[in-house]
């Protein structure tokens, strides 16, 4: 991982940490929990936007479960709704890793940050260092559209929780 200007280094963002910083009452955050798929979170994002216009919803998925449904990005524009994406990059399916390693828990890389041009409009950025997230946040704080903002945070495709290494240990063993 690359060190900002400050040295220090991007890890593994916390859910917390977003939807306190972004939080509002307007926003609702759309997390995936520990062990729990994380496909639906964009398309909730879509709906979340029509059913409550009013509210803002916040995504966090990774990058494996948003290529499952990254075209919701065009139908976010078609619509006129304009979430925050946060897409954690860490070029795989990290959850499955940790219980059995292999070339088939790579995925294709694709450059998140630019879908949004590709599916009609929005914001796109990429996040490599704690500095790139604080500048990403500020501009999330401040993005009313047109279109969704899709913040791809780039990780270390082994960066986990300590929990999630425990929880993967017991499943590993069964």
């Amino acid at each position: 991982m690359k060190k900002d200007r400050q040295g220090s280094r991007m890890r593994g963002i916390g859910v917390g940490l977003l939807v306190c910083v972004l939080g509002a009452p307007s926003v609702l955050g759309v997390p995936s929990a520990l062990g729990v798929p994380s496909e639906p979170g964009v398309p909730a994002a879509l709906g979340v936007g029509l059913a409550a216009p009013e509210r803002r919803p916040i995504v966090f998925v990774g990058d494996g479960a948003f290529q499952m449904t990254a075209q919701e990005l065009s139908s976010m524009n078609r619509y006129g709704k304009s979430p925050i994406v946060f897409v954690v990059n860490n070029r795989g399916y990290t959850a499955e890793r940790l219980i059995h390693d292999g070339p088939f828990n790579d995925i294709a890389a694709w450059k998140y940050h630019k879908l949004p041009d590709a599916f009609g409009g929005g914001t796109g950025m990429e996040v490599h260092t704690e500095g790139d997230l604080e500048v990403a946040l500020e501009q999330a704080t401040l993005f009313n559209g047109p279109g969704p903002m899709l913040i791809e945070v780039h990780i270390d495709p082994w960066d986990t929780s300590e929990a999630f290494k425990l929880m993967s240990e017991v499943l590993r063993s069964h």
